[in-house]
């Protein structure tokens, strides 16, 4: 082949290529291509990648319900506090807080109910300041729950800093502990064969919806339900 034919072969002139090279040109094909690779199945990696958030999802859900449900005496309590406010006279209210408090301790560890029911004034109180950091509390916030929980409040005479004493409720009823069944029995000074532990997943709470249908309207009333 000529180099003159040959560069128009190069350069994809084949006007001047004899019969026989355009026939071995016709029999050319372009270059084979790979197969595409198909999406299924997946590779391993996409199977493990799969389970895991499975997993994961599955988990995160399963927490949230438990916490929801380990939980919801806590809102129960918290509406029923605020319909103390309203169905309770004064002098009534800090015998109901007081029972409000132990109910819904009692809700948090069942089986301390007859333990429970047995502090009285200084002991119960103190059972309620080593259950919830109240450090950050005012004064006058103390000092009604130091009220509500003494004997004073079935004196006909009592009085009680309504508010205070509302606002300290509600702050213990968010914020208390969950403590093991170890701590739970050197607080309340338990018996070693008296059984004291936290709330099953699956026991019904104490705390029963309150009767009286009520809806928050300040701020105050609102963070309750978070």
């Amino acid at each position: 082949m000529s180099p003159v034919l040959f560069k128009s072969l190069a350069l994809g002139n084949t006007q001047n290529a004899s019969p026989v090279v355009e026939q071995l040109l016709a029999k050319l094909h372009g270059p084979a291509l790979p197969q595409a690779i198909d999406w299924w199945p997946l590779a391993p990696g996409w199977w493990a990648l799969i389970v895991t958030v499975t997993l994961c999802i599955a988990a995160l859900v399963i927490l949230l319900r438990r916490y929801r449900h380990n939980n919801r005496y806590r809102k129960l309590a918290l509406l029923r506090l605020f319909d103390l406010k309203k169905v309770c006279s004064e002098n009534e209210l800090g015998a109901a807080l007081n029972t409000l408090l132990k109910r819904t301790f009692i809700s948090a560890y069942p089986n301390t109910r007859h333990v429970v029911a047995a502090k009285l004034n200084q002991d119960w109180l103190n059972i309620l300041h080593k259950t919830c950091d109240l450090s950050g509390c005012a004064e006058n916030q103390l000092a009604a729950l130091a009220a509500l929980t003494g004997d004073g409040k079935y004196q006909p005479d009592f009085t009680l800093a309504t508010q205070d004493a509302m606002s300290i409720c509600q702050f213990w009823i968010k914020r208390h502990k969950h403590l093991s069944t170890s701590k739970l029995r050197v607080l309340l000074a338990l018996d070693p064969l008296e059984s004291a532990v936290p709330k099953s997943t699956h026991e019904k709470p104490a705390i029963q919806a309150p009767a009286v249908s009520y809806k928050p309207t300040t701020k105050a009333e609102v963070d309750a339900y978070v």
